[in-house]
């Protein structure tokens, strides 16, 4: 038991590192850590008060893997915050994307036409995991959309309209 806490706390200390490719290391490996282990404050905190951008994206994407509810109300204001590193708030959108809280809900919808391409997909891809009826009705009307943007070789069009299938498809099989 030791031993894996030495190494948990190894990896958050690596979390913070300056050098990208060690953050990204850690995170992957945070993701991996077994439930009861789990430091959610201090990954969380990492996201608040992380020095660089890489580091606070790598804690939102901890955050997402590990389902971190606590965390929730931080990565809100992560999103909503558009003076924060776009990757950033990508991962934080997508962090989200399980998390079926209403205000979630509200906040993806907001930030589905961002000025920030990417910000736009990963919301459209979280609001895609809901069951929101009123998700689903925005993803539709984007799904139609003329002019469409691509980001990063993704269409955001075509991922609203697997995102609005993925919603049907959720409430198809919603019990009653």
């Amino acid at each position: 038991m030791q031993t894996e806490i030495k190494t948990l706390k190894s990896f958050l200390n690596k979390l913070r590192s300056e050098n990208p490719a060690v953050c990204w290391e850690a995170a992957k490996q945070l993701t991996l850590i077994d439930r009861t282990l789990r430091k959610g404050r201090a990954v969380t905190r990492a996201l608040r008060t992380g020095s660089h951008p890489h580091t606070r994206a790598a804690a939102a994407y901890v955050l997402g893997w590990w389902r971190e509810r606590q965390a929730v109300p931080t990565l809100e204001r992560i999103v909503d915050d558009t003076q924060e590193d776009a990757l950033v708030r990508e991962y934080a959108a997508e962090a989200l994307s399980h998390n079926r809280r209403p205000q979630s809900i509200r906040l993806l919808l907001r930030h589905v036409n961002s000025t920030q391409p990417g910000v736009s997909y990963a919301c459209i891809y979280a609001l895609g995991q809901s069951k929101s009826k009123r998700a689903l009705t925005v993803l539709s009307s984007l799904a139609k959309r003329e002019n469409d943007v691509v980001y990063e070789g993704h269409s955001l069009r075509r991922e609203a309209r697997e995102a609005a299938r993925n919603i049907r498809r959720r409430l198809k099989r919603r019990p009653r």
